[in-house]
């Protein structure tokens, strides 16, 4: 008897759950390796290796603001001290490189000084294989604080970790209230204890099962996964396990009112639970199949939905069966009955004042929803981490709010696009292709700033261009002219020079010697009266000396008469030549001056065009500190891939930032047609960048999404309920609630925290909710038997009352989880959680409105009468 009790069904089905529990305990990877990468919105980004020891860093912008006015120099030199403290200890802050307007060179000033003077940043690069980036950014934040100062470390990403970290532990508190009060819930509704406990069970193991095989699915497969989903599905996994639990439960003691308790009981509810949940859960499943194909990460993580859905009909109802057998009525211990609800509820008077006035009903329907559907405008925020009050702020919004505020809207989260070639990029035709880009995207419309390697402040080195080259060339030619014309100057007058006809010396020497000729010849003539009447031998002595050196004289002047007339004639052959050599030199000199005065006229025409905005790398100046730190900051190490940051004038999920974000990627495409990096490879990063996808496919295929929903909907409400009025009167209330609830609470946060734009994730986030809670009430209100049978009003008012006494636990079940998401970190959460409770209050007031006027028609069409 005892092995036959064992081998039963339900207990066979209790210890195959006991060991897929098990499993799913052993096999659980580690989830913080699942929820702490950052993924961004669209499956296609990709991160080129950078090298330079940065391929594991990540960039963090500190920031220096003085709240009282511009910077002191006092407060720069603190400042600037305080950056050269950690520039040498990059090691112990975990830093590969910081970036500063002392490292970058003073033609970044634009990048890291404000134009107000009141602020001063700085860029890190942090090492995430040292430690993590929140511990990191801590440790910064401590070591840049200076008294006076307003100082913070922040970076998207960052932002990004704080608002998932927030996110999260919001869901575990949502979590575990909304377990602790739909426990106390279902024990003041069964008096019982088992039931909860039952019910905390069934969350457990949906919650695990699922769980686990998700997160090993997606570690084995790489299949799509975003945290920004996690609310979606914590949520779904409790709601429906509870549902699931309490809807069983109600049944069950439902069904022992007209049959014995026991495995017959047990067997015809967990029928009337399939009956019930699987066409509807059916839709929801097929609704999520169909958004997962998107390539939004978010949607495409649908398949966790699916997922949970599955095994939440594949555990919970047979698990409640099993149970129900097991235990019997001893689950509804320690009480003896369940809850008696009053005997008026609100759903029996709007149902009955409904079937008695259906014109007048409708018209109430009409007036519910026409508000809201006149409110709401077809516009949404893309930025899923602003918040929409201060109290949550972190260090990092805080830093992101001052460069904002200093720096423009969209200094926070700039645009950058990462170009990798499979050639170096540094070369003089790849560095003029870089700055012909880098100039046209600065005179796009909503950009305020592009840094590159060739513009590394965002503005132009003018040493690097041909305009300035130009006037240096200009400024030499014209010298050199000068110097020619003086060249020409000397060489005239040394052909002047060289036309004397004599040699200066040698006319000279000649000229004294023949003085000295003169001399002598006149002592000989003195001397000769003397030597014709009686000479002495003093006087022959004398004449003789003379007459040698007459004669020698005489000799001399022939010899320099001879010298004279040989030099002579040299002399004219050489100016001759000098003649036709300087003639020679002279035209020479002329043409070079004619081709100089057309080289200044051709520059003068260069400099006047659009050839002088061209960049040009000189010898000089490749090596020059300004351009090698440029490198360093701006390319790979291989060259072969360089950035640009581009900052646009708004912020960087709005409208404009996406058109211009559109413009921009149409402009590098068109530039880089025909250059050397038409085949490179264009990566884009960024909040921009990342949220554009999401808001092109938004604005492309959110009404298809919304259509496909509602008529896979309508299809399956069709096969349920086999009544094209039904189905349609269900779809388009579904729609009415959901788009009337949506322009009111846009309303209410247009008016409270100046929020025009909901989040587009809250609006699929809660349009599933208010779907399902509008089917659960569908599901309940709409009974074969109420409208297929024989017409009986009072029957069908019966009915909407014991629905009544279904809808008030099943909201309370609601609110349990939602209203602790309303003071939830982030817009998400609080749009997700008013929306919600809009739509679920809405359809409380409106269903018992709309069916029982629907179903009187159906049965009872109205007849005009039309007076003659």
């Amino acid at each position: 008897m005892t092995m036959k009790k064992l081998l039963s069904a339900h207990i066979l089905f209790l210890i195959f759950w006991g060991f897929v529990v098990l499993a799913s305990v052993v096999s659980l990877p580690d989830l913080a390796a699942l929820t702490t990468p950052l993924t961004p919105e669209t499956k296609a980004t990709s991160t080129p290796a950078w090298g330079r020891d940065l391929d594991h860093a990540t960039n963090v912008t500190l920031v220096f603001t003085n709240p009282h006015g511009p910077l002191t120099s006092t407060q720069r030199q603190q400042i600037q001290n305080k950056l050269t403290d950690l520039q040498a200890n990059l090691n112990y802050y975990n830093l590969e490189q910081l970036q500063t307007v002392q490292t970058n060179g003073h033609q970044t000033n634009r990048q890291f000084q404000s134009s107000d003077g009141a602020a001063i940043r700085a860029q890190a690069a942090v090492d995430l294989q040292a430690n993590d980036l929140t511990t990191s950014a801590t440790r910064l934040q401590q070591a840049i604080r200076l008294p006076g100062l307003q100082t913070a470390v922040t970076s998207p990403t960052l932002i990004q970790l704080g608002r998932q970290h927030a996110q999260r532990q919001m869901l575990l508190l949502t979590l575990g209230l909304g377990s602790l009060l739909s426990a106390l819930l279902l024990a003041g509704i069964f008096r019982s204890l088992l039931v909860p406990l039952i019910n905390l069970l069934m969350q457990t193991i949906v919650l695990l099962t699922s769980t686990s095989l998700a997160a090993n699915s997606i570690r084995a497969w790489q299949w799509p996964f975003s945290p920004n989903a996690l609310p979606i599905l914590g949520v779904t996994a409790v709601l429906l396990s509870t549902l699931l639990t309490w809807t069983f439960m109600h049944d069950y003691w439902a069904v022992t009112k007209l049959q014995p308790a026991g495995r017959p009981a047990a067997l015809a509810t967990l029928m009337i639970q399939y009956k019930r949940w699987l066409p509807l859960l059916s839709a929801l499943i097929f609704i999520a199949g169909g958004l997962m194909l998107t390539s939004i990460l978010t949607l495409a993580t649908n398949w966790i939905l699916i997922l949970i859905i599955i095994m939440a009909l594949l555990a919970v109802p047979p698990l409640n069966y099993a149970l129900m057998i097991l235990l019997g009525d001893s689950v509804y211990w320690p009480g003896t009955h369940a809850w008696q609800p009053r005997t008026h509820n609100l759903w029996l008077t709007l149902s009955h004042w409904s079937n008695r006035h259906p014109a007048v009903s409708l018209c109430v329907v009409a007036l519910m929803l026409i508000p809201g559907w006149l409110l709401a405008r077809p516009i949404v925020a893309y930025q899923q981490f602003s918040p929409l009050n201060l109290a949550h702020m972190t260090n990092a919004e805080r830093g992101q709010q001052l460069l904002t505020a200093h720096f423009g809207p969209g200094a926070a989260t700039p645009v950058v696009l990462t170009i990798s070639n499979p050639h170096r990029l540094t070369t003089q035709s790849g560095l003029q292709t870089i700055d012909n880009l880098t100039t046209k995207l600065q005179h796009l419309p909503n950009v305020a700033q592009v840094t590159s390697v060739t513009q590394p402040g965002g503005t132009k080195i003018t040493n690097n261009y041909l305009a300035s080259q130009f006037t240096t060339l200009k400024t030499n030619l014209i010298s050199n002219q000068l110097a020619l014309n003086l060249v020409q100057k000397q060489l005239k007058t040394t052909y002047q020079a060289t036309k004397q006809p004599a040699d200066t010396k040698i006319w000279a020497r000649a000229q004294k010697q023949f003085a000295q000729l003169q001399a002598t010849t006149d002592q000989l003539t003195e001397l000769l009266p003397k030597l014709g009447h009686q000479p002495t031998r003093h006087t022959w002595q004398r004449a003789t000396q003379l007459t040698t050196t007459a004669a020698n004289l005489t000799t001399a002047l022939t010899a320099k008469q001879t010298q004279l007339r040989d030099n002579d004639r040299q002399r004219t052959h050489r100016l001759t030549q000098i003649s036709h050599q300087t003639q020679a030199v002279q035209q020479a000199l002329l043409a070079v001056t004619q081709t100089t005065t057309a080289t200044l006229q051709l520059l003068q025409g260069w400099q006047a065009s659009q050839l002088s905005q061209s960049f040009y790398l000189l010898p000089n100046t490749a090596n020059s500190n300004d351009f090698l730190t440029s490198l360093v900051t701006n390319t790979s190490r291989d060259g072969r891939q360089t950035q640009l940051v581009i900052t646009l004038k708004t912020p960087a999920t709005q409208a404009t930032s996406f058109k211009t974000y559109t413009h921009i990627q149409q402009t590098v495409t068109a530039t880089l047609l025909a250059t050397p990096l038409q085949t490179a490879q264009l990566s884009y990063t960024g909040d921009t960048a990342q949220q554009a996808p999401v808001h092109q496919r938004w604005q492309q295929q959110a009404l298809i999404w919304l259509l496909l929903a509602l008529a896979i909907i309508a299809l399956m409400g069709g096969l349920i309920w086999r009544s094209l009025t039904i189905t349609l009167m269900t779809t388009a209330g579904l729609l009415g609630v959901y788009w009337s609830s949506w322009g009111l609470v846009q309303t209410g946060a247009r008016l409270l925290t100046n929020q025009a734009q909901l989040p587009w994730l809250a609006l699929f986030i809660s349009g599933w909710f208010i779907a399902l809670h509008w089917l659960a009430l569908n599901s309940f209100a709409l009974n074969w038997q109420t409208w297929r049978a024989p017409w009986q009003p009072d029957a069908m008012v019966t009915h909407f009352y014991f629905t009544g006494q279904l809808v008030g636990p099943l909201t309370l079940f609601e609110l349990g989880w939602l209203l602790p998401l309303s003071w939830g970190p982030t817009a998400t959460l609080q749009a997700i959680s008013w929306l919600t409770i809009t739509g679920i209050l809405m359809s409380n007031l409106l269903l018992p409105c709309l069916l029982p006027a629907v179903l009187t028609w159906n049965a009872q069409p109205p007849h005009f009468k039309f007076k003659k």
